[in-house]
């Protein structure tokens, strides 16, 4: 992909959205990159590659919010984890990952109760990902998210 990066003066939206039909996905990823459509670059990691893995990265990355919202990176990871065969990178990092971002909008979006994998996120975050934290932030984010989800039951076990 060296050479799109040494490209200068197109249209790199439009040659983009051609390589997505050609298809040719690595270099649709390296264009809308190149460009900072960090979100379109993200939907072609997820929806023509299905490197979860790789998106996930990419999102922390560009730390754009953008990105965690609009793709549902997260909860596309979530999903894959109930696919057969199961997911190719480990619930436990899935969640890790999900905790950094310390982001009240994207906490409000996974622990809302339409996404189906809610409980799966919370049991992780209640016995594991937060009491072997040693990140004051974190446990601060988490009880914030869960008084705005409205979940007492979850906030006492996280805080015993």
């Amino acid at each position: 992909m060296d050479y799109i990066s040494r490209l200068n003066n197109f249209g790199g939206p439009a040659i983009g959205d051609v390589a997505v039909h050609a298809p040719l996905n690595e270099e649709a990823f390296a264009i809308f990159k190149k460009f900072n459509l960090n979100v379109r670059a993200v939907n072609v990691l997820l929806d023509n590659l299905r490197s979860i893995e790789h998106a996930v990265e990419f999102a922390f990355r560009v730390e754009e919010d953008a990105v965690w919202i609009h793709s549902e990176a997260v909860s596309f990871a979530l999903m894959m984890s109930h696919m057969q065969g199961g997911c190719p990178i480990g619930y436990n990092i899935i969640t890790d990952l999900f905790l950094q971002r310390l982001d009240p909008v994207l906490w409000e979006k996974v622990l809302s109760p339409d996404n189906e994998f809610r409980r799966q996120l919370i049991d992780q975050v209640v016995s594991t990902t937060l009491p072997e934290s040693k990140c004051p932030e974190l446990v601060s984010t988490a009880v914030k998210a869960f008084t705005t989800a409205d979940l007492p039951h979850e906030l006492l076990e996280l805080l015993e």
